[in-house]
């Protein structure tokens, strides 16, 4: 979400990455240049920048408006052999519920025998859930 500032609502931006970092922007002689650092499971970090008219413009853009200029690595893995991550609940103990991002196994070029099981990798963290990224991680 981003804050308008005339106005302290927050408004939802529908660019599709899991990491938005440090959403800036500057009112230029054009309208307004948007600066983020963004992230997503199968791409790697990168600086985006965007023009806009107007800040409802920017507000209601679409990953279609922000360019990459500048990416953490200078190339990154076939997609093929990427997994992108979903979130699950379960149930603990006492009917309390616990959370947890599950990567299934990836690789374009490989297919498991029937009924074979992939290995578990489980990273604990003590929280806050928010301390849980899914953002492109090559130790994952």
């Amino acid at each position: 979400c981003v804050a308008d500032p005339r106005n302290s609502s927050l408004k939802a931006l529908s660019i599709p990455i899991s990491e938005r970092v440090g959403l800036r922007w500057a009112e230029g002689p054009q309208g307004l240049v948007g600066a983020c650092l963004t992230g997503s499971p199968v791409e790697p970090s990168q600086i985006r920048v965007g023009h806009f008219p107007t800040l409802e413009a920017l507000l209601a853009s679409s990953a279609d408006n922000w360019t990459a200029v500048k990416s953490s690595v200078a190339s990154a893995i076939d997609k093929g052999y990427l997994s992108n991550p979903r979130p699950i609940e379960f149930p603990t103990e006492a009917g309390r519920k616990a959370w947890a991002i599950v990567y299934s196994p990836a690789n374009k070029d490989f297919v498991a025998p029937e009924g074979a099981k992939p290995p578990l990798l489980v990273k604990i963290h003590g929280g806050p859930t928010s301390a849980a990224s899914t953002a492109y991680n090559l130790r994952i």
